[in-house]
């Protein structure tokens, strides 16, 4: 074991010296052309926007977004307003796709002035995209030892370490780095067709709650029977309709409590992130496990419960009114008790 891993620092240790470089002296004021890498999921990509808004703020001329197949929805709607140019790969694990995306880059634009590397992971894929893309200078969060990263992260890298929300973090790295002052906040752009739609649909029912049972992996996942206990807890508590918000794939299970409960609806809407993101900023409250709408309520400070398989302060909801139930296992295994408490909670907040 002891040689495994004295092996994989080794491995590590020569990834560093093939792909490190001498950065040139850091001078904020000189950023024309940046690039955000974060190729990770939507709720990464969300967390990520202090940095995006603070390139803005100080008026750098082209913003590049490198995300993944997984978040680069997130990311469109700027691309389509031409505040961003966006690339997509299919992962942060796809080594030789991201070196080639960097070596295309530096031949359409010459050396970028800085990459703001978001991927929070000084793995092998982020080493040789830095590596390969070589700006003149490059700031992260993951810790890296490489000398090509600007000295200006260390606070935020410790309060990453620390446990500290993402968009905390990434706040104060941006002014650390001198580049501006922005709000610590999630984001997700909606196109504005998308929240006239969604609103022509939700204002007949006036207030209500926006419910979802589904995360990422089968442990964020809710039954149909945790479902149907909340459905009717939440509608005793708060006597307002329920929006299932869910994927194409969970829609059997949205719409066999609609059949049970008059009171929970499916909305007649595409399936797409952009909707569901809709959905929860118009909603008294949202309830989901944790994922990238929960981060959607932040962003839009809608009171929030937030179901956990585990405390992770970086994923912690930002609204005023929120609560996090954790389940310390399987987000199924939460309790009529949990949701009773949760409910008083942010009942007490005011909000709904």
């Amino acid at each position: 074991m002891k040689q495994q891993k004295l092996s994989r620092r080794m491995a590590k240790w020569l990834l560093h010296r093939l792909h490190d470089y001498t950065p040139a002296p850091y001078a904020p004021s000189a950023i024309r052309t940046a690039v955000i890498f974060i190729p990770r999921l939507i709720g990464d990509g969300m967390a990520t926007f202090p940095a995006l808004r603070a390139l803005q703020a100080r008026g750098v001329e082209r913003i590049i977004v490198i995300a993944s197949e997984s978040n680069k929805a997130l990311f469109q709607p700027l691309a389509t307003n031409g505040d961003i140019e966006l690339h997509s790969v299919p992962a942060l694990r796809d080594t030789r796709t991201l070196k080639t995306v960097a070596r295309q880059l530096r031949q359409q634009y010459g050396r970028v002035d800085l990459c703001i590397d978001a991927s929070l992971k000084d793995s092998t894929a982020t080493i040789s995209f830095i590596g390969a893309l070589k700006a003149r200078n490059n700031i992260q969060m993951s810790g890296s030892p490489m000398r090509c990263y600007a000295q200006v992260s260390q606070r935020a890298v410790n309060m990453y370490q620390a446990g500290e929300s993402v968009p905390i973090c990434w706040a104060a790295l941006m002014h650390d780095a001198d580049i501006a002052d922005v709000e610590a906040r999630f984001e997700l752009p909606i196109p504005q067709p998308i929240v006239q739609q969604v609103k022509a649909f939700t204002r007949p029912l006036g207030r209500y709650i926006a419910l979802n049972l589904d995360g990422s992996t089968a442990d964020k996942q809710l039954s149909i029977e945790k479902g149907a206990l909340l459905a009717q807890q939440l509608w005793e508590y708060y006597q307002l309709p329920m929006i299932m918000l869910c994927s194409p794939q969970g829609e059997g299970k949205a719409h066999a409590l609609s059949q049970h409960y008059e009171h929970v609806i499916v909305p007649d809407l595409p399936r797409s992130l952009h909707h569901s993101a809709a959905l929860v900023a118009d909603s008294a409250l949202t309830v989901t496990p944790d994922t990238s709408l929960l981060h959607v309520a932040s962003a839009h400070n809608i009171p929030v419960i937030g179901i956990y398989r585990r405390y992770n302060g970086h994923w912690v909801p930002l609204s005023e009114s929120s609560i996090m139930i954790i389940t310390e296992g399987s987000v199924d295994q939460v309790t009529t008790a949990d949701i009773q408490y949760a409910m008083h909670k942010v009942n007490a907040g005011g909000h709904t």
